[in-house]
């Protein structure tokens, strides 16, 4: 697991990552470091002086200080955006290697960089005393006043919505005990990865809807539609339930793939227990002929409005949602550890009144959005816009919301700017992302 720890200079980001990967037995990744093995690169002072001329230099050499009154003061110069580019991509070629491995990342630009879409669990240090955190990075960097003002300017502002965690530094914080209590957290973390997010068809990108969400040893599928088994690793079914929300093929179509392969393994002796297998309409057609699989070793359950049960950890529930009619769809509700998780299924805004009470103050909402209001649809028909499932979270009070089930021909982008005009923490859901619950 990747962890990425920001946090403006003088935070106590450094000492808090340190610890963390100390904690954790992680490979600790300082970027400023790696930074100064960049200026101690044989072809760095010919190319600053290309770049800037004799201005970053003194009489003793190379001046870091001076290099950075240019940068932090003239961010636009054209000079000053290929010394960014150089110093990023020697930083990016050092960390690549760290990328799939058990590292805590330091880095406070990481939001301004591509790394920023990794699978990493983000962690954010923040001051609760600018007036403090200044004094220290004076004491410390033996810099002006004046210089700090320009590397303040040219620092980030951190979107506390796009972290994971926020850790809170008023100075008088015992740091040992903090990152204990966070590595703590991280061992048991619920991660919820996004398995498919297109419908009605799958594609080489995108598979239909899915997700998989983990909390210790055990593995819980929401719906799996067309294409999305091969976004999940298939040799490692132990301790796997799947929950079908309703009967529409782009809800279940990978379903065989997961019974067929689950016989496969257990002749194999890669599988002891079976997968357990929770539908709708327990007595249709369709259930029933998913459940007349010989090729399987499965348990199936019937799932109605009523039904409520735990799964390890998981406490569930459900809610008998408006969509299509004659197809009984339930949206799902997850508690574990403190937090919720709501998964929304298909759903008409019709429904929104009771959804809005079931995904109340949840700390995740994977919502479909299936339409755009720009397009002109009615306001209540067989699914939602995404200015509806932005309103939906707005008033059900959510963290944050993950828009799902989206048309394969349409800008994504379009859905992220319609929800946003309702509700800001709006992400896209996409295939292989991760997102943590601590």
């Amino acid at each position: 697991m990747l962890i990425f720890v920001c946090g403006k200079s003088g935070s106590g980001k450094s000492t808090f990552a340190k610890l963390v990967a100390d904690k954790l037995n992680y490979k600790y990744f300082d970027v400023d470091e790696v930074a100064h093995d960049f200026y101690n690169q044989p072809q760095f002072p010919s190319k600053m002086q290309e770049l800037f001329g004799e201005g970053v230099f003194d009489e003793k050499g190379f001046n870091r200080k001076k290099l950075g009154e240019i940068v932090f003061s003239r961010p636009e110069d054209e000079a000053v955006r290929e010394y960014n580019n150089l110093s990023y991509e020697f930083i990016k070629n050092r960390l690549s290697s760290f990328l799939h491995e058990k590292a805590v990342v330091d880095w406070l630009l990481l939001p301004r960089t591509q790394l920023w879409d990794c699978n990493a669990l983000k962690i954010l240090i923040k001051s609760r005393d600018d007036k403090i955190r200044k004094e220290r990075i004076l004491q410390r960097d033996k810099i002006t006043e004046e210089y700090l003002q320009l590397r303040e300017r040219a620092s980030v502002d951190y979107n506390e919505d796009e972290f994971d965690c926020t850790i809170y530094n008023d100075y008088d914080i015992n740091f040992e005990k903090m990152a204990e209590k966070v590595a703590q957290k991280i061992r048991k973390k619920t991660t919820i990865r996004i398995l498919g997010t297109q419908s009605p068809f799958s594609n080489k990108e995108s598979a239909c809807p899915s997700y998989l969400i983990a909390s210790g040893d055990k593995k819980l599928i929401l719906d799996c539609g067309s294409g999305s088994h091969r976004f999940f690793d298939m040799r490692n079914l132990e301790n796997l339930n799947i929950i079908i929300s309703h009967l529409h093929k782009d809800h279940f179509n990978d379903l065989p793939n997961y019974q067929y392969s689950s016989l496969v393994m257990h002749r194999q002796n890669f599988l002891n227990e079976k997968i357990n297998i929770y539908l709708p309409e327990i007595s249709s057609q369709t259930s029933q002929l998913l459940i007349s699989e010989k090729d399987a070793y499965c348990n199936y359950f019937g799932i109605d409005e009523k039904s409520k049960f735990n799964i390890g950890e998981f406490e569930i529930d459900f809610l008998k949602v408006a969509h299509a009619q004659g197809v009984a769809t339930f949206a799902t509700r997850i508690k574990t550890k403190g937090k919720t998780i709501i998964y929304s299924a298909d759903i008409s805004y019709s429904s929104k009144a009771e959804f809005v009470k079931f995904a109340q103050n949840a700390d995740i909402l994977i919502c479909e959005a299936s339409f755009l209001k720009t397009h002109g649809f009615p306001e209540i028909c067989n699914h939602l816009t995404a200015f509806q499932a932005g309103s939906i979270a707005k008033e059900a009070r959510v963290k944050k919301l993950v828009l799902t089930h989206l048309w394969a021909f349409e800008d994504i982008n379009n859905y992220l700017k319609e929800s946003k005009t309702a509700f800001d923490n709006t992400v896209i859901a996409k295939e292989e992302k991760e997102f943590y619950l601590l």
